[in-house]
């Protein structure tokens, strides 16, 4: 389980994130959800140590993730940030990349790293990719090749900024069916959406930002009556009960 302790932290000594207490099991997907500039891609950055906290901890299964040699956190925790630079390389490789954190110190892919990456393109179906360069992918498939090399990664940990942003619906529900497949392995996803629909008809777990905090925190359904969301993002929600199930359904609020 990974825990948030009190973390504050952001950029040049600011705290764009303010005392932030969050629990995160394994078997679950968190979303975090909040207006622009609330702090969640800092959040996920601190989580990863890509920024340093001001204060507080990040524990994982008990332990002080900060310590923790450089190699074996890559070993233990994933990320997938939102901005990018495409690569220069085939999908193959990127997807090998994955195993960085596990080489020797000769360097060397061993038939383990091949195994995990073979693993990867089939449960993403990017296979066909392998030898195409990542350029010349659609958004969507460079997509799911970036997923395919967290799943190489083989990490218990998996944080997730903004993964579905740019993509048509098809690669949307596409892509989240992937990450939940990852949860019934028992991986921890942690995931930053835009997409509200999307956030409540996936997450076990919502998290609510704004302003650098924690406006609330629990189930969908939960999250979705207590009226936090109309609040936060000053709109109007409404439950639609359909045969298969609940669906919402976001309005303006009238001035």
């Amino acid at each position: 389980m990974l825990e948030l302790v009190n973390l504050t932290g952001g950029y040049h000594g600011e705290d764009k994130v303010k005392n932030i207490n969050a629990e995160f099991k394994k078997n679950e997907i968190t979303v975090i959800i909040g207006p622009n500039g609330c702090g969640k891609s800092t959040l996920l950055k601190l989580m990863v140590r890509l920024l340093k906290p001001l204060s507080g901890r990040i524990m994982l299964n008990g332990s002080d993730i900060s310590p923790l040699p450089r190699k074996e956190f890559a070993q233990t925790v994933s990320f997938l940030p939102q901005a990018r630079s495409v690569p220069h390389m085939s999908a193959g490789s990127l997807v090998l990349h994955g195993r960085y954190p596990y080489l020797s110190y000769t360097r060397r892919y061993s038939k383990k790293d091949y195994e995990a990456v073979e693993r990867a393109l089939m449960i993403t179906g990017t296979g066909k990719f392998r030898d195409i360069p990542m350029d010349l992918l659609s958004g969507g498939e460079r997509q799911k090749v970036y997923i395919a090399m967290l799943i190489a990664q083989n990490t218990d940990v998996i944080l997730l900024d903004e993964p579905t942003t740019y993509l048509d619906i098809h690669y949307q529900f596409e892509l989240m069916n992937i990450i939940c497949n990852l949860k019934q392995q028992g991986k921890t996803i942690i995931t930053v959406l835009h997409d509200l629909s999307l956030a409540l008809k996936y997450a076990d777990q919502v998290i609510i930002m704004n302003q650098g905090k924690i406006e609330g925190c629990g189930s969908p359904d939960d999250i979705c009556h207590s009226g936090m969301i109309d609040k936060v993002f000053h709109i109007h929600m409404r439950q639609l009960l359909s045969p298969y199930d609940g669906e919402y359904v976001f309005l303006p609020v009238q001035e």
